[in-house]
C-alpha cells in the first residue's frame, strides 16, 4: 500500500468516525429528552390527585415543553447531519460552512434542553416543598 492510498483510507476512516460520533450525539439527544418527558409525564400523572399539583403544574408543563423541544431539535440535527454528509465531497463554500456550523450547534442544543428541563422542574419542586433539611 503506497502513501496516497494510506492517506485516502485514513481520511475515509476519520469521516466514518466523525459520522458515528455525530450519530451517537443525536441519538443521545433523542433518548435524554424523550426519556425526561416520559418520566415527567408519569410523575405528573401520579401526582394529579395531590393538593400541591396545581402549584407546580405550570412548571411541569414548561419542563415537558423544553424536553419536547429538545426532541424536535435532535430530529432537526439529524437532518442537518445527513445534509453535511451528502455535501462532504463538494468544494468548500459559505453555504457548506454554514450547514456544518448549524449541524454542530443543533447537535449540542438537545443536551442543553435536557439540563434546562431538569432545572426548571427542580426549581418547581424546591419552590413548592422547600430545600431539604441537612
Amino acid at each position: 500500500m503506497d502513501e496516497n492510498e494510506f492517506k485516502a483510507r485514513r481520511a475515509l476512516q476519520k469521516q466514518q468516525d466523525r459520522a458515528e460520533i455525530a450519530n451517537q450525539l443525536v441519538r443521545s439527544g433523542f433518548l435524554m429528552n424523550g426519556g425526561g418527558a416520559i418520566t415527567l409525564l408519569a410523575f405528573v400523572q401520579a401526582s394529579v390527585e395531590s393538593k400541591h399539583f396545581a402549584k407546580f403544574a405550570p412548571w411541569s408543563a414548561t419542563s415537558i415543553l423544553v424536553f419536547v423541544l429538545g426532541v424536535a431539535i435532535a430530529g432537526l440535527a439529524n437532518y442537518f447531519r445527513v445534509k453535511v454528509s451528502l455535501a462532504d465531497d463538494q468544494p468548500a463554500s459559505i453555504e457548506k460552512a454554514r450547514t456544518i456550523c448549524i449541524s454542530r450547534a443543533l447537535q449540542l442544543i438537545p443536551i442543553a434542553c435536557f439540563f434546562l428541563g431538569c432545572v426548571v422542574f427542580a426549581i418547581a419542586i424546591f419552590r413548592q416543598f422547600g430545600l431539604p433539611a441537612l
